[in-house]
């Protein structure tokens, strides 16, 4: 159930990142399938939603309600990096991937 709820969540996440001329909408599929390619993935979502929903493998958690882009700057990542952002309903993600095209990244 609980990846059922993250799929769900992923979908919803690149409903709202599409919406940046930015960042590329991904099925579940396709997200599932990138996971294992060279991306840093991050997990928007709180301490609490991770523990009812559970976390992605090798995703970074920052939290976006602390200081996203204070805690991502610290990970050096290179701006030509692919770079998947999620979060439990894709508002935070939206947010998170605006705050990434601010700085930069594309």
């Amino acid at each position: 159930m609980k990846w059922f709820n993250v799929i769900i969540s992923l979908l919803m996440l690149c409903t709202a990142c599409a919406q940046n001329s930015n960042f590329q909408n991904s099925s579940a599929s396709e997200f599932q399938n990138q996971i294992s390619n060279d991306v840093f993935l991050i997990d928007v979502r709180t301490s609490n939603e991770l523990k009812e929903t559970g976390f992605i493998e090798n995703a970074v958690n920052i939290d976006f309600h602390q200081g996203f882009w204070d805690r991502f700057e610290k990970h050096n990542i290179p701006k030509d990096k692919q770079i998947m952002v999620y979060c439990a309903a894709g508002g935070r993600s939206a947010k998170a991937c605006s705050i990434l095209t601010e700085n930069g990244y594309t």
